[in-house]
């Protein structure tokens, strides 16, 4: 997995990721707080990487490969009969 900083919209999937400062919601549509993120992102390198490895964490957490049979049972446990 890379270790990069990660700017997303505020939309369900990413906002529940990113919601812990691993990585940056911008609004929906928002075009200018986008542009913000993304030079937030090049011009302070220690924001930069401190957001790529708390990504990079919490990714390795959440999608370990020995903890996804028992998120995936608990997801089907969760449907209805």
């Amino acid at each position: 997995m890379a270790r990069r900083p990660v700017i997303a919209t505020q939309c369900q999937g990413p906002s529940e990721f990113l919601a812990d400062g691993s990585g940056i919601l911008v609004p929906r549509e928002d075009e200018l707080s986008l542009a913000n993120a993304i030079e937030t992102m090049i011009e302070n390198k220690t924001a930069r990487e401190k957001q790529a490895t708390a990504g990079y964490k919490k990714a390795m957490k959440c999608f370990n490969k020995d903890h996804l049979p028992e998120q995936l049972q608990t997801l089907l446990d969760q449907l209805p009969a």
